[in-house]
């Protein structure tokens, strides 16, 4: 087997000490532009790789942050991946995406396996409500980060939408255009965090005097699938004025089920979605009724927040937490002609 280029075999080329070469690579000293200029020709010239195993001994970092969210494919999610992937690419870290499917096994699982690979910091939608786990990460000294949802005592920073206003604007606009029996779907893991979604609905109904209808408010697993099977059995029961599904994933099953029962929006139904499809909202017909939210943002956010942690550029400081608000975009398909 060929060896590959070594450390030393940079130094030599480029003229310099070992010591010198691993500053340089590492960031760690002073080296002066030329001799900076050497190193890095003879790195060019013979194709040296470093090796990340022996530098983050070195220097007790891994170049890892680890993402874990409830549904990576969410138009949502893909779009705060983006934004996390941009400012950490800059910063030279890699990403590890995880998917809990929000399962609280799947998500203790990822938990664990992280925990021993020793990552950088953590970016975390929670889908339960464990202290003692995102306590440990903390004890560890891992810079830990809360996307869209939050666990309630402990001490990380957090990056989310304004979700009860912006769900109040919401459910009122539905409430402005007539509708009085508002149908709702919630994921089950809002059931765990005190959906603010389903508050500001609540809320719109209370300020419009409407009595809220437990029947109407509706959970299911975060998919297509389970977002299609709870608007079947619900119509079972009665037809509402509208349905306001909190993520895009369940707009699309409710969209699906209303294609197949031939139920037409909005003449016979109202639909609205608290999030877009995002690049995608131009092949939904009608279009929906939707808050737009700067997902993209979310994640560099989030993402600079974390980098500031790991830097070491806000020691013990207070949690920091940063509110985007949605837009509301008002469509076709809450809108009868009125």
């Amino acid at each position: 087997m060929v060896r590959g280029p070594n450390l030393r075999d940079v130094a030599q080329r480029a003229g310099v000490s070992v010591m010198t070469v691993s500053r340089f690579i590492n960031q760690s000293g002073y080296v002066n532009k030329e001799t900076s200029r050497r190193i890095a020709n003879a790195i060019k010239e013979l194709q040296y790789r470093p090796n990340q195993i022996a530098k983050s001994l070195q220097t007790m970092k891994t170049g890892n942050i680890a993402v874990l969210l409830g549904n990576v494919s969410s138009p949502m999610s893909t779009l705060a991946i983006k934004g996390i992937e941009h400012v950490s690419f800059q910063k030279g870290y890699n990403l590890l995406v995880c998917n809990t499917d929000f399962s609280e096994e799947k998500e203790q699982k990822y938990l664990d396996i992280l925990m021993q690979k020793q990552i950088d910091g953590m970016i975390l939608a929670p889908c339960s409500n464990r202290r003692e786990s995102l306590q440990e990460v903390l004890d560890r000294g891992i810079p830990l980060l809360f996307l869209d949802r939050r666990v309630q005592g402990i001490p990380a920073d957090y990056v989310g939408f304004d979700f009860e206003n912006d769900s109040f604007r919401l459910t009122s606009h539905l409430i402005d255009v007539g509708c009085k029996k508002i149908a709702i779907l919630c994921r089950e893991a809002d059931i765990v965090h005190e959906s603010p979604q389903l508050k500001g609905y609540t809320r719109a109904l209370e300020s419009a005097s409407i009595p809220l209808d437990e029947k109407n408010v509706l959970y299911c697993h975060s998919s297509s699938k389970a977002g299609y099977e709870v608007m079947e059995e619900a119509m079972k029961r009665c037809m509402p004025d509208a349905v306001y599904a909190t993520s895009s994933v369940l707009a699309a099953g409710v969209l699906r089920f209303f294609r197949d029962k031939a139920i037409r929006i909005p003449e016979d139904c109202l639909v609205a979605s608290f999030d877009s499809f995002g690049e995608y909202d131009d092949l939904i017909r009608p279009n929906l009724t939707c808050n737009e939210v700067p997902a993209f943002a979310l994640g560099i956010s989030g993402a600079e927040l974390l980098m500031d942690r790991i830097s070491g550029g806000t020691p013990d400081t207070e949690p920091r937490h940063v509110v985007f608000p949605g837009k509301l975009l008002l469509r076709e398909s809450t809108w009868r002609g009125r």
